[in-house]
């Protein structure tokens, strides 16, 4: 017997179901809620369950993470979309959608890396490292205005381990405008958060000697 809503008895087909809790989240991403339950359906129709936990989706999701953050470091910047999009799938994150954002943002598309980011930002709006990558990509894009104004939100944010970046960059927004200054300042700042940061250094020492 077989129709609508009857599952057949015989054939080597598995039917799946997810019921899922939570909405989309972006049109190429698709994580489950808190928790989805997987129907399935053997050959001899008879019905199993098994639950998908949200610990099991975080270390799936911390697994793809760890592996597209290695593509990253090494220049395989695809590679790295592909991951960070597979680790959203399971568990989107702000974390994951501002690596993504990055790593798009390496592949040239400015536009999506923002979109990327401001879904991070809207899953966590304390979370200051997209508004500095949102930045970042405006400095790129000649939107020197609309950059200083991510890139303030950036070191203001209450979570946020990237902060020298932010202000690294708001000294090449204020030496793009010429306000050697400020751009001083800003360049200053990145350094006493992290002494190391090489490009700071660089773009302070520049400055320093080209005023003097």
């Amino acid at each position: 017997m077989s129709g609508p809503g009857v599952v057949p008895r015989e054939g080597a087909a598995r039917f799946v179901i997810f019921i899922l809790k939570s909405k989309i989240i972006g049109k190429n991403d698709c994580p489950f809620g808190e928790f989805g339950l997987l129907i399935s359906y053997g050959k001899g129709g008879r019905r199993k369950h098994m639950s998908i936990t949200r610990r099991q989706r975080i270390r799936r999701a911390e697994k793809y993470l760890a592996m597209a953050n290695d593509f990253l470091d090494t220049g395989y910047y695809q590679d790295a979309v592909d991951h960070y999009r597979k680790s959203i799938k399971s568990y989107p994150t702000p974390e994951a959608y501002t690596a993504l954002g990055w790593a798009s943002a390496h592949l040239g598309d400015y536009d999506q890396a923002i979109e990327y980011c401001k879904v991070a930002i809207s899953l966590d709006p304390d979370f200051g490292n997209p508004y500095g990558e949102i930045g970042a990509c405006l400095i790129e894009m000649g939107e020197l205005d609309e950059a200083a104004f991510y890139l303030r939100r950036a070191v203001l944010a209450r979570d946020a381990d990237e902060t020298h970046l932010a202000y690294y960059n708001l000294g090449r927004v204020w030496e793009a405008r010429h306000n050697f200054s400020k751009a001083l300042l800003e360049y200053h700042k990145a350094l006493e958060i992290d002494p190391a940061f090489e490009p700071a250094r660089q773009a302070y020492y520049r400055l320093v000697r080209m005023l003097n």
